[in-house]
């Protein structure tokens, strides 16, 4: 079930284009005030109906995700896809290392939410993937659902059920919205843990899961820490 936020954002600093970029609640940068009240509305209509999947185990190694080698493979090849196909990969805010440091986010929380990690790590690659810029852009995530949706023949590790969490994931990631489906809710909060990147703090409101709420209380080097010493950071 897809929760919506009812408070605003303020981002001060000096870079406040960022701002609109970001269109997911009251993340702020440190020291700003917190957010007043209203509403958001999504710009961005669902892709389809969400199916109900059954959830897989997310056991195995933090490295592997969980997945047999055939399935990490495979997935390996579709992220080499992306970097090679999308022009957005070599974006400075929204290119393949946010990507990577989002898979990393995910893969963590899928071991305390028990969400699926191949959507998860399909989710990291392609989420951002058809941005036309690293500012302003509403639209890129129903752009990268129709992308997904052209290319399913190749997204042959994933069954139906996986991949319409994975359309569902990726269109709504920017809608300024909570989802309490354990997948969805870890592929959201994953992109959301990397605010920090730009400099702003994620807000544990904002986020869908109990995991990644306790990780918002750190600062950027102690999610870094303690992330980086169960899942490392693959290469961007």
């Amino acid at each position: 079930m897809v929760e919506q936020v009812t408070e605003n954002h303020r981002v001060g600093g000096s870079i406040p284009s960022l701002a609109t970029t970001f269109p997911i609640a009251s993340h702020r940068r440190p020291g700003a005030s917190a957010p007043g009240a209203a509403a958001f509305r999504s710009p961005i209509g669902r892709a389809r109906p969400i199916v109900a999947p059954a959830l897989k185990a997310a056991g195995g190694s933090a490295q592997a995700g969980g997945m047999d080698g055939e399935a990490s493979r495979a997935i390996d090849r579709l992220w080499e896809l992306a970097a090679a196909e999308c022009q957005a990969a070599h974006g400075r805010v929204h290119g393949v290392s946010h990507w990577r440091r989002v898979e990393r986010n995910g893969l963590w929380l899928a071991q305390h939410t028990g969400a699926d990690p191949r959507v998860v790590r399909l989710f990291a690659a392609f989420h951002d993937s058809q941005r036309r810029n690293d500012d302003e852009d509403p639209l890129h995530g129903s752009r990268a659902a129709r992308y997904l949706d052209a290319m399913r023949i190749r997204l042959d590790c994933l069954d139906e059920a996986q991949f319409e969490l994975l359309i569902e994931a990726c269109a709504a990631h920017s809608d300024g919205e909570r989802h309490s489906h354990p997948t969805i809710g870890t592929c959201w909060d994953a992109d959301r843990l990397d605010l920090w990147r730009v400099g702003i703090e994620p807000d544990p409101r904002y986020l869908s899961t109990p995991a990644a709420r306790e990780l918002a209380r750190l600062d950027r080097a102690g999610l870094d820490r303690r992330l980086g010493a169960a899942v490392p950071l693959r290469a961007a």
